[in-house]
C-alpha cells in the first residue's frame, strides 16, 4: 500500500481489461460486471477513482458495472500460501452464454 502510485494502479486496472478481452477474444460484452475493489485503493487513486470505473465500463464495452468497496482480500496465486492483500481490484463478469460458446 505504501508504494502504490494512482498511475501504477491505473496501469494495473488496464492490464486486467486487457486481460479480459483476450481471453474472451472481445467477442461479447459481458450482461453484467461487479466489481470489488480494496476500499485502500479508493484511498490510494483518489479524485482518479471514478476515472478507473468509467475505465473499466469502457474497456467492458459499456457493461452494466455495480459494486462496493471492501476491507481486506485473502488469496494466493497457484502453489502459494494464501496471504493477506491490499490494493486489490476483484471484477466478476457474468455474460449471456458460456464461454465455451463465445
Amino acid at each position: 500500500v505504501m508504494n502504490a502510485t494512482d498511475n501504477n494502479l491505473m496501469k494495473a486496472s488496464s492490464y486486467v481489461i486487457s486481460d479480459i478481452q483476450n481471453y474472451t477474444k472481445e467477442k461479447q460484452k459481458p450482461a453484467i460486471t461487479f466489481t470489488i475493489p480494496c476500499a485502500s485503493r479508493r484511498v490510494a487513486l483518489g479524485k482518479k477513482f471514478s476515472d478507473e470505473l468509467k475505465m473499466l465500463k469502457k474497456g467492458l464495452k459499456g457493461s452494466p458495472v455495480v459494486g462496493f468497496t471492501c476491507f481486506g482480500e485473502t488469496g494466493s496465486k497457484a502453489g502459494q500460501q494464501a496471504k493477506f492483500e491490499h490494493v486489490t481490484l476483484n471484477i466478476l463478469n457474468i455474460y449471456d452464454k458460456l464461454m465455451t460458446q463465445l
